[in-house]
């Protein structure tokens, strides 16, 4: 409960207005879906690319803001109408008043590792879509998802227990 995929679910019940009841497993449900006692589950690509292409499953959408290079036919969650892109994604932090110079020489180090053949090659491998960017477009990023995930939870009434 709480997990961004409960939250991505959320969404779509409230941008499709279908009526969907949640069921939180640990695993993702996989075994469930592949077992048909679950209509769909929302899960990481890299765990169900291998019963996708095995034809065992089918994808419906993909939460990513573009369409993603293994699965080119299917629709993003803003395609098909249901929300805005949900994707994990990692950050690197520093302390509030580390100069500004350092956030400059981190930054870029991390700009050319983010945008390399070698790193976007080997995050193929899990079926990973690199972004990298600026710290501003990272502070952006934060905003807007902070903003979005904010009015789907406010809407579902969930609160911290």
């Amino acid at each position: 409960m709480g997990s961004p995929n409960h939250i991505a679910v959320l969404q779509m019940i409230q941008n499709s207005g279908a009526e969907m009841t949640h069921v939180p497993y640990k695993d993702g449900g996989l075994s469930d879906l592949l077992g048909g006692a679950l209509d769909f589950s929302l899960d990481v690509t890299a765990t169900t690319i291998s019963h996708i292409k095995a034809g065992t499953l089918r994808p419906l959408v993909v939460s990513t803001e573009n369409r993603i290079d293994v699965l080119p036919d299917t629709p993003t969650f803003s395609e098909a109408g249901i929300g805005a892109p949900l994707y994990s994604w990692n950050g690197v932090f520093a302390r509030s008043g580390t100069p500004q110079e350092i956030i400059d020489r981190l930054s870029a180090s991390l700009q050319k590792i983010t945008t390399s053949e070698e790193f976007h090659a080997k995050v193929a491998d899990f079926v990973q879509v690199p972004r990298g960017g600026t710290p501003e477009d990272f502070a952006t990023s934060l905003a807007t998802e902070t903003e979005n995930w904010g009015r789907v939870i406010k809407a579902a009434n969930l609160k911290i227990e």
